[in-house]
């Protein structure tokens, strides 16, 4: 944690993925992407997965570190590309850290609250 003007940041580095997918649940809840995804969290990657799908997985279904955080976290997946006899190989990354940051430190304004139910963000 990293403390600055009163605020804790917490660095939660998830490195383990839930899984890949051609969906991006918060542009389109009913066709797949135009491109792959790399998803973090609750197993639960189908464009219409509702937020009570994602409040009530098991902790032991989500590759999250922390039982309470059943968020869904997602980024398109990334690639290396490298050529091999004029043809391109594309191969997908999977050894990233990647981290949503968090304020947990509940003695500076303004409170600090849980998302509301149904939250979708695109950062």
């Amino acid at each position: 944690a990293q403390e600055a003007r009163g605020l804790v940041k917490m660095c939660l580095f998830s490195p383990n993925e839930s899984g890949h997918a051609r969906a991006d649940p918060i542009l389109n809840q009913v066709c797949p992407s135009d491109h792959v995804h790399t998803f973090y969290g609750p197993q639960k990657i189908h464009p219409n997965t509702s937020y009570e799908e994602l409040r009530d997985t098991k902790p032991e279904d989500s590759s999250s570190l922390w039982a309470e955080n059943q968020s869904l976290y997602w980024h398109p997946s990334i690639y290396t590309v490298e050529q091999i006899n004029g043809q391109s190989k594309h191969t997908r990354v999977s050894n990233l850290d990647t981290s949503p940051y968090y304020r947990s430190n509940t003695s500076t304004s303004p409170e600090i609250v849980a998302f509301p139910p149904e939250f979708r963000m695109i950062a």
